[in-house]
């Protein structure tokens, strides 16, 4: 009975390192905390496949941003392309979310070391100006006074932009034998937008002195409004999660 006492006594001190030994290949599930340089939070998911020598593995994750600014006055903005004069102050905020689907190539195997990834998703883009007050007078030929003197008293300014991207990237992962796992990744979100964006602009104030509820949205060609165009954004990313 003495030594059957024994023998469980050390089943058990080993028993940890054994189960450890057998599951350290086999967690397939891989949660994360992404802290970045252009978005800083976002929360990762990761499924390793059991196929390809266990290279491959499926991937989503969603990351989020939100900043307020402060206030800020600006003159000229070129915004409206027929006002000779454009004053502005608002309180400024910028909102920034994304979410991203991919497949990750692990070039050593086994789930770890360096990998290739590719991936593609949404960017959503919704900077908000609020407490607006300004003044703009617009010289346009389609206004039957010939100008218009646009005064805003208390107005919100926003713009809700969802645009389609695709992500290569480099990277690599590594796993402790706890289960802690940490990676970095570097890359280039690449950006399919319009041509064109929507301001929307709502709030109180007058025109041409007459009080008015303003209200309204206003197209912007960025072809012509920008003179150097954005296509893409890089991504930089440290990783640290857990690994079950």
């Amino acid at each position: 009975m003495k030594k059957l006492f024994i023998v469980v006594l050390i089943m058990l001190m080993f028993a940890p390192l054994v189960l450890e030994a057998s599951t350290m290949f086999t967690r397939r599930h891989r949660v994360g905390l992404n802290i970045g340089a252009m978005v800083p939070l976002g929360l990762k998911y990761e499924f390793l496949l059991p196929a390809a020598k266990d290279r491959l593995a499926l991937e989503a994750e969603f990351n989020f941003f939100n900043y307020d600014y402060g206030s800020f006055q600006v003159g000229t903005t070129g915004v409206i392309p027929d006002a000779t004069t454009e004053i502005y102050s608002a309180d400024l905020s910028l909102g920034l979310s994304s979410w991203n689907l991919g497949v990750k190539y692990y070039l050593m195997g086994r789930h770890e070391g360096m990998f290739f990834a590719l991936g593609f998703g949404q960017v959503n883009i919704s900077p908000l100006a609020e407490n607006l007050k300004g003044f703009v007078v617009i010289n346009s030929s389609e206004s039957t006074t010939g100008e218009q003197q646009v005064l805003f008293t208390d107005g919100e300014l926003s713009v809700d932009e969802s645009i389609f991207a695709f992500r290569p990237r480099l990277g690599g992962t590594w796993i402790w034998d706890s289960g802690f796992m940490m990676g970095f990744e570097a890359g280039w979100t690449v950006l399919f937008f319009d041509d064109t964006i929507d301001f929307n602009i709502e709030g109180d104030g007058s025109i041409n002195g007459k009080p008015e509820s303003i209200k309204g949205t206003k197209s912007i060609d960025l072809t012509e409004s920008m003179p150097i165009q954005i296509k893409g954004i890089p991504r930089v990313y440290l990783t640290l999660g857990w690994a079950f």
